[in-house]
């Protein structure tokens, strides 16, 4: 059973909370090297093997590639929920290096 496509929400960011989606997404906690809200608006996510990205699933959001491992998602007031949930999803796997920006 295949995990729903993650899409981009005006407001809320990306419809679907679920960490272990997102991670999928970027190849799986092993891959993920860090997880971050940035400039208020955006996650940034950089990835060990950029080849292990899900870049159909990607193509639905509004994604930017930063370099060969680092992408920026633009998910509007959400980026830090996300990025909590992503921290603590990556903290729980003991995977590391999500980290929020401070309220």
């Amino acid at each position: 059973m295949s995990a729903p496509a993650v899409t981009s929400g005006a407001e809320g960011g990306p419809l679907d909370p679920d960490p272990l989606r997102w991670l999928a997404v970027f190849g799986g906690a092993g891959n993920v090297v860090s997880f971050d809200a940035v400039a208020a608006t955006r996650l940034r996510i950089v990835v060990r093997d950029a080849s292990a990205v899900d870049r159909q699933r990607l193509a639905s959001l509004d994604t930017a590639w930063v370099s060969t491992d680092t992408f920026h998602i633009v998910v509007g007031d959400a980026a830090k929920r996300y990025a909590a949930q992503m921290a603590m999803r990556l903290s729980v796997t003991g995977t590391g290096g999500a980290t929020p920006l401070p309220a």
